[in-house]
């Protein structure tokens, strides 16, 4: 049995290989998110998920990174995954789309730099972030517990 990696590579190969390999960008099999809707969702990253990140980093949900996200979707773990998508990062990430379609996890291909993206992130640069659900028996003591004053007697 092949792994993930190797059918995406064979995919690639099986393209390159085809007559239509004359264009130097394989057509996506997602369309981009462009202009207004690609606003809304680098504004809700950067307003929501972003000062998250340090209360949820133990449980390891956020995956940044296309190594990363690739590791998220090998082990069933993704629930979303957004992509920044420009040709420079197309042939790099091709695998995460193709594995994206395979598990059936929902995919935002953004028509955006990965330095946009990475600015929303509170990071220089991020071509991929997915996100993993929480289990339902997992407490985030960072979100759930309120603050508790000192009591002075």
């Amino acid at each position: 049995m092949a792994t993930l990696r190797h059918r995406a590579l064979q995919e690639k190969d099986r393209w390159k290989e085809s007559s239509d390999a004359s264009r130097r960008l394989r057509p996506l099999p997602f369309s981009l998110v462009e202009n207004e809707d690609k606003q809304i969702v680098l504004d809700r990253i950067l307003h929501e998920l972003t000062p998250l990140l340090p209360a949820v980093a133990p449980l390891k949900v956020v995956a940044i990174g296309v190594n990363a996200v690739t590791r998220l979707l090998e082990r069933h773990q993704a629930s979303v995954v957004v992509l920044a998508m420009n040709p420079s990062v197309q042939p790099a990430a091709w695998h995460i789309m193709s594995m994206a379609s395979m598990f059936a996890v929902p995919i935002c291909v953004l028509a955006t730099t990965s330095q946009e993206l990475g600015d929303a992130m509170g990071l220089k640069a991020a071509s991929a972030v997915a996100l993993a659900s929480i289990p339902d028996n997992t407490v985030c003591f960072h979100c759930s517990v309120p603050r508790v004053e000192a009591i002075n007697r």
